[in-house]
């Protein structure tokens, strides 16, 4: 339904999104961050892995400029922001990115989508706003 709607669109992104992983592929790469991959994000990453494409012009959706990211920059962008709150932030008052976050699409203006993949939590993304430390507050959508 969504493809169709892209396509029926025109939208770059609709030719440029690539297959999907299978779910041992996901639990496995999720399992690295010391995370159990709810179905959620399993089903995520098994319907596309991110989009391909030189610009991110190509990648993005239209909601917020979000661009789908692959499973494996998911995993380095939510290490390398797990590291930059590891320096910046002061729990239990502000944690920049909790530990059981995995980024899901990344916006320009500094907006990205994340779930929250703690044992037992409701599957809903996470809209981040903003870019660094302070950077504003996390919306559920």
């Amino acid at each position: 339904m969504l493809e169709a709607e892209w396509l029926r669109l025109r939208a770059p992104l609709a030719g440029r999104l690539r297959p999907g992983l299978g779910p041992a592929e996901v639990h496995a790469k999720v399992a690295a961050l010391g995370l159990t991959a709810p179905d959620d994000l399993v089903t995520f990453f098994g319907w596309h892995d991110g989009a391909d494409g030189s610009d991110v012009y190509e990648q993005k959706m239209f909601v917020d400029d979000l661009r789908l990211v692959t499973l494996d920059e998911a995993i380095e962008e939510t290490r390398s922001q797990r590291e930059l709150s590891s320096q910046v932030s002061t729990p239990p008052a502000f944690v920049l990115w909790p530990e059981p976050w995995v980024l899901l699409c990344r916006g320009r203006g500094g907006q990205e989508l994340a779930l929250d993949c703690s044992p037992g939590q409701a599957s809903l993304p996470f809209l981040l706003e903003g870019s660094g430390p302070g950077r504003g507050q996390y919306v559920r959508r």
